[in-house]
């Protein structure tokens, strides 16, 4: 697209050959989160319950796309024993049945390393890899939100290079279920558009169930420019065009009962077939890379320091003088922070974000 929008997650890496990947880690499930009540040393009530009877187990997969000539901006290929989890700075460690053996909270067995079929009949299917979550995770981390991490090593041409993308777990003290509409993945792409005209479907869960036929009317939003533009779509599930997305989009549904806000969720989708990227950058106060995570009470400040490129026939060009505009919003859609006069820099301190267990982002061109 012309005027490059972008909610990114993950990290642009350029390897001496010109290829250019982009990378991200998504879930079936849409927000990986969980809610419990109690102290840290026994929390009760978690929600939702992933060791429950028949619950969908959570699915990570780390998705790293390839902008070199002929690839159609196609999934690179990473070998098993190439692709390593961390919590953290710890690495996950599996054993030979790729069940995680590290112990978090007085307990293992929290991850499985896998892989997972990914695409549709139009894109083609590619397997993935990919991190399932086995057990709860508040206790992972004494009850505090998290990054998991995903770090591979992919061969291309003479050379090799590190990918590296995260992925936040929000935990937090709360009602048994908070949350209770989420957005998940609507088919196997994972909230991504691999090809030109592609699509991806988008569904909505509400009490983490399948929302079809129970009476509920649903109202799907984009996001532009700062405002959310209703869609036509009335039914559960919404299929997102590659021409409504401009690099990334983001997405809300409202759930309605009796005409009454049950309640909403926003999710994120990439467009891996855009030529056009906008890279976050975010950085510390000395205009180092930093982790997108605050903890409370740390008087952080993230310094944004956007950087557009542009991938010509795999060859990736930076677009100079460019402005952008910046909206930050909480887990439900709700406006937190609009920069929307043209900068360079955007700082978001720790104030803006803790008082709301996180939030998402989208960064626009100016023009």
């Amino acid at each position: 697209m012309v005027n490059a929008k972008a909610s990114t997650t993950g990290q642009i890496t350029v390897v001496s050959n010109g290829t250019t990947f982009y990378t991200v880690i998504q879930c079936q499930l849409g927000d990986l989160y969980q809610t419990y009540l109690g102290d840290a040393d026994a929390p009760t009530n978690i929600a939702p319950d992933f060791e429950a009877s028949g619950v969908t187990k959570p699915m990570l997969v780390f998705l790293a796309y390839s902008s070199e000539v002929g690839s159609g901006n196609g999934l690179a290929s990473i070998e098993n024993a190439n692709m390593h989890w961390f919590i953290g700075t710890t690495e996950i460690l599996f054993d030979s049945q790729g069940v995680s053996k590290n112990t978090f909270g007085g307990d293992t067995g929290h991850f499985t390393k896998t892989t997972q079929q990914i695409g549709d009949a139009e894109s083609g299917y590619i397997k993935v890899q990919a991190l399932q979550v086995n057990k709860n995770l508040v206790k992972v981390n004494g009850c505090n939100s998290f990054l998991i991490r995903g770090e591979a090593d992919v061969s291309v041409v003479n050379s090799s290079v590190k990918l590296s993308s995260a992925y936040q777990v929000s935990i937090t003290l709360g009602t048994e279920n908070t949350k209770m509409v989420t957005i998940v993945a609507g088919d196997t792409n994972y909230f991504t558009i691999r090809t030109k005209n592609g699509t991806c479907k988008l569904r909505a869960q509400v009490d983490n169930k399948s929302a079809a036929g129970l009476g509920y009317t649903f109202k799907w939003y984009i996001e532009e420019s700062g405002a959310w533009t209703l869609q036509t779509e009335t039914s559960d599930v919404f299929t997102i065009l590659e021409s409504q997305v401009n690099s990334s989009a983001l997405v809300k549904v409202e759930v309605y009962k009796n005409d009454d806000l049950y309640g909403q969720d926003v999710q994120t989708v990439n467009d891996a077939s855009d030529p056009y990227n906008i890279h976050a950058n975010p950085c510390d106060e000395n205009g180092f890379p930093t982790v997108e995570q605050f903890t409370r009470g740390d008087g952080k400040t993230i310094y944004y320091k956007p950087i557009l490129w542009y991938n010509d026939n795999g060859v990736r060009n930076t677009v100079k003088n460019q402005k952008f505009k910046m909206w930050i919003y909480d887990n439900a859609g709700v406006s937190l922070q609009k920069f929307e006069t043209p900068a360079e820099t955007f700082e978001v301190t720790s104030e803006m974000i803790v008082g709301h267990g996180g939030a998402t982002y989208i960064i626009q061109t100016s023009d």
